[in-house]
């Protein structure tokens, strides 16, 4: 039995609710419904991702220079008088119950599933979860680029330090700030992977990086703008208290912005190795985090989070392969897709099957050998999550809800083993259907048996 300090009956009241909304949303509302308390709602932020995994639409947003000044990089949180502008508030009750909302409203609004193992977390967890998993969509929202206009491509001219400098002006509306689908996006984006990163230094006490004059938290001439950016965002706040109060491993958060900025100019991993090292950096990382939020530091816990975590990059892969292509991106390795012979095209422009039009011969072809490749992960995926079962009863009980994530994977896997692999099935990319809508009923009634019993 899992050693889980929330009460039984409130966390199970609280997905409870989570399974009413989403049934009573059949009859409109959508995914609103979810809210379990009313609070006021998080400014909007620039991009929209899911680290967890379902890929959900970018909503694009222009900066302002008073947004920029609020937080320039790290995300679009824009503070009201009522909240401090220094860190003078760090500590103030008010002000920790506010930021806790942030991050809770943060990670429902880019990533249930991630939300809904938060609420199955142990009390002296949860916060500091909430914290990380915020953490992971503002840096992965980083690469939508919400409001910065088009992703450079490998190879485009633009880079260096006049680049840096030229980012940083247009994202501050400076005088000389052109579009911002002129801008050179690689660049902004980079200067927000840097500023997450100074802020990690600062949560460890380090100081931000002098390395540029331009880099956010250099000596330049935006250095005290960054600076104050950090202590008015409401994430680097929760975070810091929870590597205060836990005593994060800083490597996990650095490999994860590591790995979401190498990813920027990531067009298609070369091969499953190059994906799985990846994995490990981001979605085992976040489990790692998980773990010692609970007190777990185990060989035997890391172990099992590693091939949970290997299993989540894959399927996350899966998942996010519609929303990815319409950025020019392929979700698959090229070393699968070329085992199978799966042409590009037929992610990037899938055939419509379900307008009623008959596939020509070359797009059933296509088809059939996309079904292989999606086939040969999604069982590489359920290979790592059977080991990581299999070991799971050498967890610690108080960390076992860290691995629930596994939870939602393997409900993925039966879906689309059940649809015959096919990755565009509607009743997979599509949020609103009734298949969709009893589907995340199902992973709710997963997790919650999960919960109860120890074990996935």
């Amino acid at each position: 039995m899992m050693a889980a300090r929330t009460p039984a009956p409130v966390a199970l009241a609280a997905l409870r609710h989570v399974a009413r909304a989403e049934a009573a949303a059949w009859g409109g509302g959508g995914l609103r419904a979810l809210r379990l308390r009313q609070r006021p709602r998080p400014r909007p932020c620039r991009g929209k991702s899911t680290a967890s995994a379902t890929a959900s639409s970018t909503t694009a947003s222009a900066s302002s220079a008073s947004s920029f000044a609020a937080a320039p990089l790290g995300g679009a949180f824009e503070p009201s008088p009522a909240s401090p502008a220094s860190a003078s508030g760090h500590d103030d009750p008010a002000q920790q119950r506010s930021d806790r909302g942030h991050c809770v409203d943060l990670v429902r609004g880019r990533d249930l599933d991630g939300y809904l193992c938060g609420l199955l977390m142990p009390d002296g967890a949860r916060d500091a979860y909430f914290a990380i998993r915020a953490f992971n969509a503002e840096v992965a929202s980083v690469k939508d680029g919400g409001g910065l206009g088009r992703r450079r491509r490998p190879g485009e001219e633009g880079g260096g330090e006049a680049g840096f400098a030229h980012a940083a002006a247009s994202i501050g509306g400076g005088a000389d700030a052109g579009g911002m689908g002129e801008m050179d996006a690689t660049l902004a984006s980079r200067l927000r992977m840097q500023w997450w990163r100074d802020a990690i230094a600062e949560m460890y006490g380090d100081g931000p990086s002098s390395s540029s004059s331009s880099s956010p938290g250099g000596s330049g001439w935006m250095g005290p703008t960054y600076a104050a950016s950090r202590a008015r965002n409401p994430v680097v706040r929760e975070l810091t208290r929870a590597v205060d109060r836990h005593g994060l491993t800083r490597r996990f958060l650095d490999r994860l912005v590591d790995a979401r900025e190498a990813d920027l100019d990531l067009i298609q991993h070369p091969t499953m190795a190059d994906l799985a090292r990846y994995s490990e950096d981001t979605a085992a990382g976040l489990l790692y985090l998980a773990l010692e939020c609970c007190g777990v530091r185990d060989g035997a816990a890391d172990g099992a989070a590693s091939r949970v975590g290997a299993a989540l990059g894959l399927v996350t892969a899966l998942r996010s392969a519609a929303y990815r292509a319409n950025f020019g991106e392929v979700a698959i390795p090229a070393d699968v897709m070329g085992r199978h012979g799966v042409p590009a095209s037929i992610l990037t422009s899938p055939p419509d099957r379900y307008a009623g039009a008959d596939l020509s011969p070359a797009e059933a072809e296509a088809d059939l050998a996309l079904r292989g490749a999606v086939r040969e992960m999604a069982h590489l995926a359920g290979t790592h999550l059977s080991g990581a079962r299999s070991g799971q009863s050498a967890v610690p009980g108080e960390g076992r809800a860290s691995l629930l994530p596994a939870v939602a994977a393997l409900d993925y896997l039966r879906r689309l083993d059940g649809l015959g692999y096919d990755l565009y099935h509607v009743d997979l990319i599509s949020s609103d259907g009734l298949q969709s809508r009893l589907g995340r009923l199902g992973t709710t009634f997963s997790l919650s048996r999960a919960w109860l019993t120890g074990v996935f």
